[in-house]
């Protein structure tokens, strides 16, 4: 009696390694994980940029960030507060820096400084709405921006010179 062999590997012949998993890898996610597996990456990291952007003290770029976070994840609580505390703080920052929202600003610069400068449309429209009887207060309030970069534009202009304030303050800031 004769036995043949049923098997029809050879023994010596070597297994690729390419179809060896090792056990402790999970197996390869579907299309759809992966998207949510990027997605939620990217949410963290625009998370950890902006806060580090507040750690570092860095308040407008904070506030940039936590913006456009907000802009694709708009319940993101974390970013709701980063954007309302670096609001705050650059908002302490202008008015500390202007002393009261009640000086009166003038142009401290020519018109061939003010057309030599580079300045941006937007400051361009802030100054445009300085006539030297107007307040701080009432420009922020007429300008029709946003206070907040109305305020980081005149507080620009006055460290750039473009801008002088009045010494007397009818408003104290708080």
């Amino acid at each position: 009696m004769t036995m043949t062999s049923t098997t029809t590997e050879a023994p010596d012949e070597p297994i690729p390694a390419s179809s060896i998993q090792p056990k402790s890898q999970p197996p390869p996610l579907p299309e759809s994980g992966r998207t949510a597996a990027a997605r939620a990456a990217a949410e963290a990291e625009g998370t950890d940029r902006m806060l580090d952007r507040l750690a570092a003290s860095d308040y407008r770029g904070a506030l940039i960030a936590a913006e456009a976070h907000l802009l694709h994840h708009p319940l993101c609580a974390d970013a709701v507060d980063c954007a309302q505390i670096a609001g705050s703080e650059l908002r302490r920052l202008y008015l500390a820096r202007l002393g009261s929202l009640g000086r009166v600003p003038r142009i401290a610069i020519g018109l061939h400084g003010l057309l030599g400068s580079s300045l941006d449309f937007r400051a361009g429209f802030v100054v445009s709405r300085i006539d030297g009887r107007a307040s701080l207060e009432e420009i922020v309030e007429r300008c029709g921006l946003p206070a907040l970069d109305t305020l980081g534009i005149l507080s620009e202009l006055y460290l750039q010179r473009v801008i002088e304030l009045s010494e007397e303050s009818t408003t104290r800031i708080q």
